[in-house]
This record gives C-alpha cells, sequence and structure tokens, in this order.
C-alpha cells in the first residue's frame, strides 16, 4: 500500500482551490493539474507500506487536532524541474500546523517510519509538468481560509486504477461493511 497523512478539505473548499488552480492553469503555458477531488495538503508521505501497519497508522491520528483551526493560502510557488514544475500554493506560516505535522511524525518514528520535521513546506499542489511563462509576474490569487479539523486529518492510499492514480481514505476495520 502506498501511504500518506494528508488534510483532505471539504468538497467546498476544494471548489475554492480549484478556482485558483483554474486561474494558475489559464496563467501557465502548459502542464498537467490536479483534479478537485485529489486536491489535498501532504503532511508526511510514507510511501509503500505493510499493509499490516495500517490499524496502528490509524490509530496514530487520535487527538492529533484537539481544537479546530484555519490555514490562510494565498500565493502561487513552484519547484523547478526539467520538463516543468510542481505548481503549488501556498500556506502561510502556522504554529498549530507545524506542532501537528511534528507531533504525527514523533508518533511514527516508535514504527520505524516518518521523515524529519524541517522538511516539512506547508503547500497543497495545483499542478505537475507545469510551465511557467517567463517574466510575466504569478496572478493575483484571493487568499482562502481552510479549516483543519480531527475530520480533515487522514491516512489516504495512493493506488492505480484502470490506469489513472486515485486517492482514498483509509478507514479502520470497524467501518469497512
Amino acid at each position: 500500500m502506498k501511504l500518506f497523512y494528508a488534510l483532505d478539505f471539504s468538497d467546498r473548499e476544494k471548489r475554492r482551490i480549484a478556482g485558483i488552480r483554474d486561474q494558475a492553469a489559464a496563467w501557465s503555458r502548459s502542464g498537467r493539474f490536479v483534479s478537485e477531488e485529489k486536491l489535498h495538503m501532504t503532511l508526511v508521505f510514507l510511501g509503500e507500506t505493510d499493509s499490516g501497519l495500517l490499524l496502528p497508522l490509524l490509530e496514530l491520528l487520535d487527538g492529533l487536532v484537539p481544537t479546530p483551526f484555519f490555514l490562510e493560502c494565498g500565493f502561487l510557488g513552484s519547484y523547478p524541474r526539467r520538463g516543468g514544475g510542481i505548481l503549488w500554493l501556498g500556506v502561510r506560516p502556522d504554529a498549530r500546523l507545524i506542532a501537528m505535522q511534528a507531533e504525527l511524525n514523533a508518533r511514527l518514528r516508535p514504527l520505524g517510519l516518518g521523515g524529519t520535521d524541517a522538511s516539512f513546506s506547508p503547500h497543497i499542489t495545483l499542478g505537475r509538468k507545469v510551465k511557467l511563462p517567463q517574466g510575466e509576474p504569478s496572478p493575483s490569487i484571493p487568499t482562502l481560509r481552510l479549516r483543519v479539523s480531527q475530520e480533515t486529518l487522514c491516512l489516504m492510499e495512493s493506488k492505480m486504477v484502470d490506469g489513472k492514480s486515485l486517492y482514498e481514505r483509509c478507514r479502520p476495520p470497524s467501518q469497512w461493511f
């Protein structure tokens, strides 16, 4: 199973993020843009993981967001790559988000998983292999406030179905039927 922890926003918030994605796509020369249902913020990428760890990995989420809070997004950035970069929606620094992600990593360490806290750069990927116009300023985008709660925090599986990647929330066995 290819797994990652993420913030999976509400449908309403995903529509708002998709509006910014559409603005960015219109401004870009080319690229592959993320579909609305797949818009999320990765907190920790686990990669290929033994399915026997699914229940402990789900249990790690308990109590990570004791009180809901809001994140502010309002700028575009990119990670340049040969053949086109990754275009993302930036998240303004927030101590609660950084602490939550660090705590998640701390809970993963006894399982031999997790990353380094310093490598976390909060963003929402809007597109891949994006070629940006040279010398043009990025479009002015609205500031979004996105709600973070225990319900938006989840463990997700990335899998291929009929040649297309799909992200699916992992659920505990009690919710399988």
